[in-house]
């Protein structure tokens, strides 16, 4: 179970052009809600019962990055829900209602499809704990340390412009 903090957006606009952005006016919160008990009808409910909205037409949400993603149905909330963690547990909501044109966003069910799980750390060697770093006795060693301090000799070289130091 985690809890998860619904941010109901609400009394604001639109705007389509240039961009995609809701101007925010009023905000209505549920804290602390169990994500397992969250639903598609109990949201619209809310905008409907409490919030005084006559139907919603498109219930959306905002990730992180500022994008609009549609929910639709239990199957967008399932959806939704699969992103829950504890780092990620405010969900801002926003509705079209019934009389407004609709937003053209696209269903949250395709964002796993483009999502990219990125690895803090990944290899593709093994070690079994018996080699050591510091170790320079290697023969197979990929660097020559000789030809290494000549570049960083090279690199620390001054040259004026009379070119005294300079070789061909």
């Amino acid at each position: 179970m985690i809890l998860v903090d619904l941010v109901f957006h609400y009394g604001g606009e639109w705007i389509r052009e240039p961009k995609l952005l809701y101007e925010r006016k009023l905000v209505h919160k549920w804290e602390g809600y169990d994500s397992d008990l969250l639903s598609y009808i109990d949201i619209t409910n809310e905008y409907m019962n409490i919030l005084g909205y006559v139907g919603v037409q498109q219930l959306i949400i905002s990730i992180s990055s500022g994008k609009y993603y549609e929910i639709e149905g239990d199957e967008g909330i399932r959806t939704l829900l699969s992103f829950v963690n504890d780092k990620f547990d405010v969900i801002n909501l926003f509705v079209v209602e019934d009389s407004e044109l609709d937003v053209d966003v696209e269903n949250i069910t395709k964002l796993l499809e483009t999502v990219v799980v990125i690895d803090d750390v990944s290899t593709d060697c093994t070690s079994d704990g018996t080699e050591n770093d510091s170790d320079t006795s290697n023969d197979n060693s990929d660097y020559n340390s000789e030809e290494l301090e000549v570049l960083a000799q090279e690199k620390r070289r001054v040259i004026d412009g009379r070119l005294c130091d300079y070789k061909d």
